[in-house]
Parts: C-alpha cells; structure tokens; sequence
C-alpha cells in the first residue's frame, strides 16, 4: 500500500532576529552616555592641585584654564589678560567665574585673573582643585 504526502500549506513564519540588533543598541548607547565624562570639555589637559577642605559649585557661569606656561585660554582659545578683561566687560553684572589653573602655575597669573573679574562686577569667583 503507498502512502501519499499529505500537502498541507507550511506556515510562512518569518522572524527578525532582533537580539543582535538590540545587543549592538544598547553598546552604541553607552558609549554615547560615557564619552563625554571620558573627555575633557576644553580639549586641554590641566594638573589641579589637590586641596583637602573643598565645596562643589556648579561649572555655571565663564570657565578660564590657566595652563603650566601661565597661558590663558577661555572657551577653548587661547587669549590675553586684555582681552579677557573686554570679555568679562561684556558679561552682565554678577556672573561667575570658575579658573582651572594648572598645578604648575604662577600665582602671579591667578591673581591676576581672579582681581580683573572682581574689579568688573563678577559676583563670585572659584578656583578649580581635585578631590
């Protein structure tokens, strides 16, 4: 006796695989979420002093970087204390500064930058340390 196939319509299921895709998501997603912690947000590198009694402030307001070589440099561009000066005369009356200075600076240079933004109306001033 011969048996005949039976023809029945096989099922078109067709799946996405979507694991893989959501695997790939979720790596691009963290580095999306931790690249900018891992960078610096000037592009230059600068050695705080480390200090032992300290308060944490908000970065709000102008960010001056004092480098080693007492460079200026404000916004990513390196500057001198005249034009700084022009800079802060255009800022409203009470804003921040925040000056990361370098370790390895003059004094001298810090000085000079904190009593420019007091001198034209800047309201507080805050020096940049590591914990």
């Amino acid at each position: 006796m011969r048996f005949l196939p039976v023809s029945r319509p096989l099922p078109q299921i067709r799946y996405f695989n979507s694991i893989f895709f959501i695997n790939i998501f979720i790596i691009l997603l963290s580095f999306a979420a931790f690249f900018p912690a891992m960078i610096s947000p000037s592009g230059l590198t600068v050695a705080l002093p480390k200090v032992i009694a300290s308060e944490s402030i908000s970065q709000k307001g102008l960010v001056v970087i004092i480098l080693a070589d007492n460079t200026i440099f404000f916004d990513g561009k390196k500057i001198s204390a005249g034009s700084l000066k022009s800079i802060f005369l255009k800022q409203k009356p009470g804003f921040q500064v925040l000056i990361k200075a370098d370790g390895r600076a003059d004094v001298s240079s810090l000085v000079e930058v904190w009593d420019m933004s007091r001198q034209v109306g800047c309201r507080q001033v805050s020096i940049a340390t590591d914990d």
